[in-house]
């Protein structure tokens, strides 16, 4: 991560145009600030930080996806972000809930980013728990298999489930193959 997430500025300035700008042009405005921000290693200002945790908490795909991450690239150094990453895990509605975990990366410190989905995989939501389970493997968190096999013991949506399953297996093949 680091220096623009995993694209480059004409890929992230044509991606907020395209999908953002319909939407927010103020959105899009504090992201492209947040990016500057982030590039050139100077303070998120409290208005692009607040404007970027209220895309992220957006229903709308186009608007969340692109604000999560940046939010999330935020986080790795500022802890203004963590904070609204943390209390967006704990929202009453259930895409808040769901977006906060897409905000987690490999380079915000694991104990966050452990406590947020520990919580998420026993979220009332069926698709939190979902991504819960996703996002444990993707990011390697192998301290969190016996969460996921606890919460596969008692977990009766098939689909989180598998999910379950699947990132159990991803996580004991990686633990296996580095033993």
């Amino acid at each position: 991560m680091g220096s623009y997430m995993l694209y480059d500025r004409t890929y992230m300035q044509e991606h907020l145009a395209r999908f953002v700008r319909p939407k927010s042009r103020t959105l899009e405005r504090s992201l492209l600030s947040v990016l500057d921000a982030l590039s050139s290693g100077t303070e998120v200002s409290r208005k692009d930080l607040d404007a970027t945790a209220q895309g992220a908490s957006d229903k709308r795909q186009n608007i969340y996806h692109a604000s999560t991450e940046v939010l999330g690239e935020i986080a790795e150094k500022d802890e203004r972000a963590m904070l609204l990453i943390r209390e967006m895990s704990d929202a009453k509605l259930a895409h808040i809930r769901h977006n906060a975990l897409l905000c987690l990366n490999s380079e915000i410190p694991t104990h966050e980013s452990v406590s947020i989905i520990r919580k998420s995989l026993a979220d009332k939501s069926s698709r939190v728990r979902t991504k819960a389970a996703d996002w444990a493997g993707r990011l390697d968190l192998r301290i969190l298999v016996p969460d996921l096999k606890a919460a596969l013991r008692i977990e009766d949506d098939e689909e989180v489930a598998d999910e379950l399953r699947y990132s159990l297996r991803e996580l004991t093949k990686k633990s296996k193959s580095n033993n």
